[in-house]
Formats: C-alpha cells, structure tokens, sequence
C-alpha cells in the first residue's frame, strides 16, 4: 500500500449481520425473554466464540480476486491505487473501486455509506496512518490530556503501549518496561495519589511487569526510532569482520 498515492477505505454495515446462520444451527442460538418467549437468530449473532473468524474468513474469501488492490480485515476494505501505465492514479482508482462494488454487490455485502472514505491521500488502518509516505501513527490524544503535567503523561504514555500490545503482553510471563523518568518506579508505592492515578494503577494490575530506570543518555535506540520520518543519519559507522576471509584462508593452510 506504500507504493500507492491515493486511498478509500470501505466499512462494511453491521458487518457480522450480513452471514446468515446455518439452519440446522438456528436453535442454538435461542435467547430466552422476560415474556417467557425465545427468540432466534437468523443471521450470526456477535459474541459467538468463533463469530470473529467466521467473519474474516468469509470477507477475505469473498473478496480475494480484488485482494491485490483491495485486502480487507474483518469488516474494513482498503483500496489503493497508483498510476499505471499512461493512466492515471484517479483513473485506476475509480477501475478499482467500481470492481470492488460489483463484487459486493454479487455477494450482498453492504457498505455503510456515513463511515467510508473516498479518493485520499492517506486512510486510517489499525491505528496507523497509511499513504504515499508508509505509515504514521495516529495521534489518540485529547486535548484534556495535552494539559496533563509531565507525570502524568509519562504515565499514560506507558499505558498507551500496554493497550496497543495487550495481546502480547497479558499472561504470567513477566517483562520490563523502560523509562526515562525516574518517578514513575514510586509512583505506585506513595501514600498520595489522584483518582486519575488509582485508576490507572488499577490498569496496570492486570499485568505482570516491572518498571526500570534507564537514563535518556543511554536509551539511544529509543531516541533514533522516535524521530520524525524525514530524520537522515549523517554518518554511518560499519564494522567488517572478514570471518569467512580468515575461515578460507585456514583452508589453504590445512
């Protein structure tokens, strides 16, 4: 999608509604009512264990001969498109699009027209802006928390990462988180703290982790992947070592 330089991102209306249960499977999703009465689903209802997957899977099936210009992930479509040819990045993006609707339209997928973005130059996908300049990503901070003091948003910082790789991180196994601010290791030990505070130590209860002191002078690594996408090195340092060189030379002697 990098390559490309202009984008629509397609949502798919209600999209766990638009599979249609297996008949011989209706009665197992009967909900019993106050009045007594039961109801049952007829199209697949959210909250089943394996509802998610079935989704994705039929999405993607559905979709793969337009999936080289147009992947999807659950109930999102992205399109992208660059120019070709001697046509033009809008002239190949409209072919797109057009092809991606008579797909669903043979397949019944509706879209929701409200939430689709059309013909621009950067869409939202998975938290990250994606466009011609690869991906940025995107900023989730409210203007409330823009005022907070620097200890606070050291703070939120980490619990901001905690979120995005919850997946990976919630378990027995412990890790370390890293900061450059030196207070956050008492924070969760003093006798004082907001409700803002309690609240966020509550968060951080559900994960197994230690918090760790590493200087800002020594935490290079972090510095140079944080920088703006346009930072360039000025010199680059390599060192060579001619092992096969030496392995080969051994060779001849032998």
């Amino acid at each position: 999608m990098s390559n490309s330089t202009i984008y629509s991102a397609l949502d798919l209306r209600d999209g766990f509604y638009q599979i249609l249960m297996r008949e011989s499977d209706i009665p197992l999703t009967a909900v019993s009512t106050p009045s007594g009465m039961l109801w049952e689903w007829l199209v697949m209802p959210q909250g089943l264990k394996n509802a998610p997957a079935t989704f994705n899977r039929c999405v993607t099936h559905l979709l793969r001969s337009v999936r080289e210009f147009a992947p999807s992930y659950f109930d999102d479509v992205y399109v992208h498109s660059r120019a070709v040819n001697e046509k033009t990045a809008i002239e190949m993006h409209k072919e797109h699009i057009l092809e991606l609707l008579r797909l669903m339209w043979k397949h019944k997928l509706d879209a929701n027209l409200k939430k689709c973005i059309f013909s621009a130059s950067e869409v939202p996908v998975l938290g990250y802006l994606v466009g011609k300049n690869d991906g940025e990503n995107e900023s989730s901070t409210k203007p409330a928390e823009r005022n907070y003091p620097v200890h606070d948003k050291e703070f939120l910082a980490m619990k901001y990462a905690l979120e995005k790789f919850r997946v990976y991180l919630l378990g027995n196994t412990p890790f370390v988180v890293y900061t450059d601010h030196a207070s956050l290791r008492t924070a969760v030990k003093s006798p004082h703290i907001s409700q803002r505070m309690a609240r966020w130590l509550s968060f951080f209860a559900e994960y197994n982790f230690q918090v760790k002191y590493k200087p800002g002078r020594l935490n290079v690594v972090a510095d140079v992947l944080s920088r703006w996408p346009d930072y360039s090195v000025e010199t680059v340092y390599v060192n060579r070592i001619d092992v096969a060189d030496d392995i080969w030379k051994d060779q001849l002697v032998d």
